[in-house]
């Protein structure tokens, strides 16, 4: 008990404060508990776009599946860009690979050019931000039956 009195009356704030081995980590935990206050309340809403982004037809459960008919052409020349908007803290540490565009094939029903509305959905855990658009917002396909034949050669 004299332990604990004794502790009662020597101390003293003033020599706490003079103390860096007490203020230094006090104003390095304080510092970083108002940045966390103020980047959480008072965060600006951002607009961020991600480019070179490529697109997936989705042809599982389609008519033009069960009919036979493929996509005809590469379409992974064609790039798309998406902007997305939320906080700050959300924002900027999203990746291209956070999103997931595509363009579903389920009105598709004969062989054809066909634009396609494209679409993009985020993949991540982080909820909070919104996907504001796609663009361009439609891809160009051709749907056509695809056929395969062997056939041998011979020389003469």
């Amino acid at each position: 008990m004299s332990k604990i009195k004794d502790f009662v009356t020597s101390f003293s704030f003033r020599k706490l404060l003079y103390n860096k081995r007490f203020t230094v980590p006090v104003s390095i935990i304080l510092a970083f508990i108002f940045w966390l206050l103020i980047v959480t309340k008072e965060n600006p809403i951002i607009d961020r776009s991600f480019a070179d982004m490529t697109v997936n037809v989705n042809l599982e459960n389609t008519i033009a599946s069960e009919n036979g008919m493929s996509l005809v052409g590469d379409i992974s020349e064609q790039k798309f860009t998406v902007i997305a908007r939320g906080p700050t803290y959300l924002i900027s540490s999203l990746k291209s690979e956070d999103f997931n565009v595509y363009a579903s094939a389920a009105s598709i029903d004969a062989p054809g050019e066909y634009n396609l509305e494209v679409v993009a959905i985020p993949n991540s855990a982080n909820k909070g931000y919104e996907v504001l658009s796609v663009t361009p917002s439609t891809v160009k396909v051709s749907f056509d039956y695809i056929d395969t034949k062997e056939f041998t050669v011979k020389g003469m």
